[in-house]
């Protein structure tokens, strides 16, 4: 949410609401397409301090989200507008206060359509636990005298104490506005702006001066009005920390998929798979393999689970439902999706989410974690620098897409990169001249589909250095071949497979369905591919098991095992000495 900006204080009464609606009302004149939403549960009654809390219009109290999902653009259709800029108000005394996912559910889906969401805080009543508005940016209100600096530093050591370390990416998104009390004789009984900033240990960014007139129309319910003076007195010049950080975020808005009841899961750091199965329960893989999680607010039925799987496909263009009961796909980051509904399991819904490694893998990073012994690097890079075809094999969540992105970073930034996949994986490898090609299935008509064999022969004239398909588990491994096989040296792909020496038959299995004999199979891979490198997972640690080449001979093609490593020991051939030195950088 880093075009989110929250406004809280840590005492009622402060300005915080005021400043909020006046830097909504700002950011709409400079160009800004900016909503307003009333967070403050407790208090709320923004839309009454701005004088248009008759306007027709939906509140928080109206609104529903049982899924923690809801439709940005239709939401805000149906918001009262306050000075050009809508307002999601709050009117507790009215309405039931909304849910937590509530909040935050619309609060995202309005930072979808919306260039700047400005959030009244208030004082985060409730609110604590959103762990996605804490990425926010957050504006804090310290009123200027010894009692409310005394509560705001209480208030500040509370906030970091419950996100963790106070780090340079946190710093960076926060900052404090002070506010002068009212009633004041001569500015007696308000601390000086350096000795606030000295006794909080951080900077004060502006000053807020209360401005009589605004404060008395305020109180007699006149709203904020046109001809209000500016309340804002800048005691010092912006720091260019705030400008860069604010344009950053509202420029550069990532397109984050939503998922509802697990964004919480998919925003820790090491996850890598969510599994729900269709009784609700959820399964949690942070890299020593899958564990039950408790959910926060668990789904109430079947039902919800099939709705949530629907929601989630539908955002990725993919049909879920009686007709289509199953569905698979991908975001361009690399987040996959898999769902399937009742009839196929017993009721509601199964759903398995694959998610993207937050930093690019790197070969030294995979060294560091064990994935291999560092007396391979110079041959894994040898790989990559002499062209060599590689052919990834292991089983699901092994570790082979993985690796295969760590070795195509390697990749000289000239050489042009075509990836071939069902759903892209590596559709967000970072490298300079890369082209992401993702199959498309068929229409409603059962027309339109184009699968990975007439993609495969599209790269052939896209003038590729590299052709890295995404997983043969079809009759496109012939097409592969075929392109491996005709000067087109360098090419990745991954396959299904136990071991090395059991990869010639899978490949001649995967041969017949494209009606290749396998005598042509064998002949067209032994030259296709230069190295086999399996991965697998012992003890829930991925690392390459074995090292290997595939050769025909007497007709047929054979899986000859090189080396093999179990973690902490290898155990090679005779021909490995011989390998090593032929393609070790």
């Amino acid at each position: 949410m880093g075009n989110v900006v929250v406004i809280d204080s840590v005492v009622a009464g402060v300005g915080t609401s005021t400043l909020a609606a006046l830097l909504a009302r700002e950011l709409s004149e400079r160009g800004l397409k900016c909503v307003l939403v009333d967070a403050d549960l407790q208090g709320g009654g923004l839309d009454v301090l701005l004088g248009v809390e008759n306007e027709d219009g939906s509140r928080f109290g109206e609104i529903s989200a049982p899924l923690g999902n809801i439709d940005g653009k239709a939401l805000l259709r149906e918001l009262p507008i306050w000075d050009g800029v809508p307002l999601l108000a709050c009117d507790p005394w009215k309405t039931e206060n909304p849910q937590s996912w509530e909040v935050q559910a619309c609060i995202h889906a309005l930072s979808q359509v919306r260039s700047v969401v400005v959030v009244d805080m208030g004082q985060w009543n409730g609110l604590q636990d959103l762990t996605e508005l804490r990425k926010a940016i957050r504006i804090t209100v310290v009123e200027l005298t010894v009692l409310g600096l005394a509560r705001a530093k209480a208030n500040l050591r509370a906030h970091h104490g419950s996100i963790g370390e106070h780090d340079a990416a946190t710093q960076e998104r926060e900052f404090l506005v002070g506010v002068q009390p009212r009633g004041t004789v001569r500015d007696h009984g308000t601390t000086a702006i350096e000795e606030a900033a000295e006794y909080l240990d951080c900077d004060i960014t502006a000053v807020i001066k209360p401005d009589a007139k605004l404060c008395s129309e305020l109180l007699e319910g006149l709203g904020l009005r046109f001809d209000c003076a500016n309340p804002i007195v800048r005691t010092r010049k912006p720091s260019q920390r705030w400008r860069i950080s604010f344009r950053k975020r509202w420029e550069k808005r990532a397109s984050v998929m939503e998922l509802g009841p697990l964004s919480d899961i998919a925003s820790e750091p090491g996850v890598t798979d969510i599994a729900v199965t269709c009784d609700g329960t959820v399964w949690v893989d942070r890299g020593q393999g899958m564990r039950p999680h408790a959910l926060r607010v668990p789904f109430s039925g079947p039902q919800a689970i099939r709705d949530f799987a629907v929601r989630l496909c539908s955002q990725l263009g993919r049909r879920l439902d009686d007709a289509c009961p199953i569905a698979d796909a991908s975001t361009v980051e690399g987040v996959r999706v898999h769902a399937v509904i009742a009839p196929l399991v017993p009721q509601g819904a199964a759903i398995s989410i694959r998610l993207p490694d937050v930093v690019a893998p790197s070969l030294e990073s995979l060294a560091e974690n064990g994935m291999f012994p560092s007396g391979w690097m110079p041959l894994l890079e040898g790989f990559v620098e002499r062209r060599a075809s590689v052919l990834v094999t292991g089983g699901t969540g092994a570790g082979k897409t993985t690796l295969l992105k760590a070795m195509l970073m390697r990749c000289a930034p000239g050489e042009r990169v075509i990836t071939v996949e069902e759903v892209r994986e590596l559709g967000m490898l970072n490298h300079a001249n890369h082209v992401s090609l993702v199959t498309r299935g068929a229409n409603m008509e059962g027309k339109g589909a184009i699968g990975l064999s007439q993609l495969i022969c599209a790269t052939l004239r896209m003038r590729p250095d590299r052709i890295v398909v995404g997983e043969c588990r079809g009759g496109e491994i012939v097409d592969l071949l075929r392109a491996l096989n005709s000067g087109h040296r360098g090419g990745m792909t991954t396959l299904h497979a136990n071991q090395v020496t059991a990869v010639p038959s899978r490949l001649v299995a995967l041969g017949l369905l494209s009606g290749l004999n396998p005598q042509a199979t064998a002949a067209l891979a032994q030259d296709a591919f230069d190295v086999v490198l399996h991965v697998g997972r012992v003890g829930g640690r991925r690392r390459i098991t074995q090292i290997g080449r595939l050769e025909f001979a007497e007709g047929k093609l054979r899986g000859n095992l090189l080396a093999g490593w179990n973690g902490n020991q290898m155990r090679a051939s005779q021909q490995w000495p011989d390998f090593v030195r032929v393609w070790s950088r």
